[in-house]
């Protein structure tokens, strides 16, 4: 089912589950993963997160985020988000000195997670910038 984050994708995490309307009847955002909804990259980088157990307390911060952009969208919510440019967004989460962020942009009604990385500097890798925004010309291409 889309719009769900399921155990296995997490390796048997159960932490978060995405649904298009909560208790109120009220839309949510689904949460999809690059390339086709269920596993791609940023499923990945999670996997690795999980795996490395000082991590781990980063990555259930980051779902909790995820949670919130879920709910409150783009407009604004809770959580530190940035624009660069045509539709896509970056979530922003620091943690224990780590500068975790999802890059990611709202498709077919869902907000689709193209590239996640931890960073050093700054500004966003330019690199980073790039392999998002050619992944976001794939997934609106439809290939």
């Amino acid at each position: 089912m889309r719009g769900r984050i399921r155990p296995a994708a997490l390796g048997g995490i159960e932490v978060i589950s995405f649904m298009n309307y909560t208790i109120y009847g009220i839309y949510r955002l689904p949460i999809e993963f690059y390339p086709d909804g269920n596993r791609g990259p940023v499923q990945a980088y999670f996997e690795q997160l999980r795996l490395r157990g000082e991590r781990r307390k980063a990555l259930a911060r980051l779902l909790a985020d995820l949670d919130v952009l879920s709910i409150e969208g783009v407009i604004r919510p809770r959580i530190s988000l940035a624009f660069f440019g045509p539709g896509l967004w970056e979530l922003r989460r620091q943690f224990q000195g780590v500068h975790y962020r999802v890059l990611f942009c709202v498709h077919q009604r869902a907000a689709w997670l193209l590239h996640a990385f931890e960073k050093e500097t700054r500004r966003t890798p330019q690199r980073d910038l790039n392999l998002a925004r050619s992944r976001m010309a794939r997934l609106a291409g439809g290939g």
